[in-house]
């Protein structure tokens, strides 16, 4: 059996990118089409709605959460999908919704049936399979190097959406609406050369629980909730504290954007990092930076300046998406070891905390921030200092990766999964 998969491997990993291309770009279209409208909403409630100016932040701001609020559901969701029908039938009915839902848009200006096809929207997210497709189809080899093509592709998908709002004028909100959803056919129709597993080469998820319980999925959990929250609270920070200082919406449109620098530059060189230094130790170096990041921003002198303000939120976006990428990539160890066929579902639970930490992120951080300026940095250094205790408390390393035979060996038996095997070397010609 390891010949053969050495032997499949070989020749695997060398289209091992092309393999993903087309869930990279579902989740693309995904983040293109649910980024697209949140700052074009505001404009199409006043425009075409007779509610007060107070009643469409509301609805503005209900609506937009709404869709995220579903994508945490959906990251539960789409991972016991994934686990039953496969990854690539998963990833294809979460875009057939995708599509559906986009063009929905354009059909109302009804807040309220806004609120319920934006939650659809957010339901019919394709995060979770893309990532479990991805799981299931490169080597351990490239485990990291496919995680950051897929936050490269997030990021991505988030930047080009907040940027449609620039085309309101010449298309509007329907035109907006209906490009998101031919986005989305373009993602679905990439993904028919999929390659998928058959029914009987899927086997049922065991010991599901016992992994979700285990110290590594729980500081693995952790993690992910810090790097949700740092990221989100950046990017909500950010505009604000800029607009405050006087800056112009342009000039501050251009500050964001330009964070996918760092982002990008992180997701580059992440593999190359892990190669040489392995999981653990950088996801520790960057919960560290970001600890010593938001410290420096709670000292007046630094957080009332606003270059030295943009300076540290790229070091903690560096810092955020260099631990990204391996920090996903234990949800894959931790399924082949410690389950059999639950690559979904612990992938599931993995986005849903990192999707939680997105959503506290702004709800804590913009009301503390009205408070003052330095209380919010004052609570994510907190956060990522309670993600370093966490290790210690759970005996886990910062500085080492586990030996996964070891840990496997000190549970019950679990029969070993053959379900990733089974996707290389015996593909479905489907």
């Amino acid at each position: 059996m390891t010949t053969t998969l050495v032997m499949h491997g070989k020749c695997f990993c060398t289209h091992w990118l092309a393999r993903i291309m087309p869930v990279l770009l579902c989740v693309l279209s995904d983040y293109i089409g649910l980024s697209a409208l949140m700052p074009v909403l505001p404009y199409h409630l006043r425009d075409h709605s007779s509610l007060s100016e107070r009643a469409q932040a509301q609805w503005a701001g209900a609506i937009s959460s709404s869709q995220f609020a579903a994508v945490m559901l959906a990251c539960l969701l789409m991972g016991r999908v994934a686990d039953s029908l496969g990854a690539k039938r998963a990833v294809q009915l979460a875009m057939v919704g995708n599509v559906v839902t986009f063009m929905a848009t354009a059909a109302t200006a009804h807040p309220v049936k806004l609120l319920f096809i934006r939650f659809g929207a957010g339901l019919s997210s394709p995060l979770v399979p893309s990532l479990a497709y991805i799981f299931e189809n490169v080597t351990a080899e490239h485990v990291v190097q496919g995680t950051s093509a897929y936050m490269l592709a997030v990021v991505l998908g988030m930047l080009i959406g907040g940027a449609a709002v620039g085309l309101y004028d010449l298309v509007g909100w329907v035109g907006i609406a209906l490009l998101s959803g031919s986005i989305g056919v373009v993602g679905l129709a990439s993904t028919l050369p999929l390659r998928g597993t058959k029914p009987k080469e899927r086997v049922q998820a065991q010991h599901v629980r016992r992994a979700l319980r285990s110290p590594h999925f729980v500081t693995h959990a952790v993690t992910a909730f810090s790097i949700g929250y740092s990221f989100a609270t950046c990017i909500a920070l950010l505009p604000v504290m800029l607009m405050e200082r006087g800056w112009r919406a342009s000039s501050v449109s251009l500050v964001v954007f330009s964070l996918a620098i760092p982002t990008g530059f992180a997701s580059l060189v992440s593999p190359l990092i892990t190669r040489r230094f392995g999981v653990q130790r950088p996801i520790t170096c960057g919960l560290m930076l970001q600890l010593l990041a938001a410290a420096v921003l709670v000292a007046p002198p630094c957080g009332n300046n606003s270059i030295a303000l943009i300076l540290i939120m790229v070091i903690i976006n560096f810092a955020v998406f260099s631990e990204q990428p391996p920090n996903n990539s234990r949800a894959k160890t931790i399924a082949q070891h410690l389950t059999s066929g639950g690559t979904g579902t612990i992938t599931g639970w993995s986005r849903f905390v990192f999707s939680a930490g997105c959503a506290v992120g702004p709800g804590a951080s913009l009301p503390l921030h009205t408070q003052a300026s330095w209380v919010p940095w004052l609570v994510l250094a907190c956060v990522q200092l309670m993600t370093l205790v966490t290790y210690a408390g759970f005996g886990v390393s910062l500085l080492s990766d586990p030996d996964w035979a070891a840990v496997a060996a000190t549970c019950p038996a679990v029969p070993r999964s053959l379900h990733d095997a089974a996707v290389i070397e015996r593909p479905s010609p489907v």
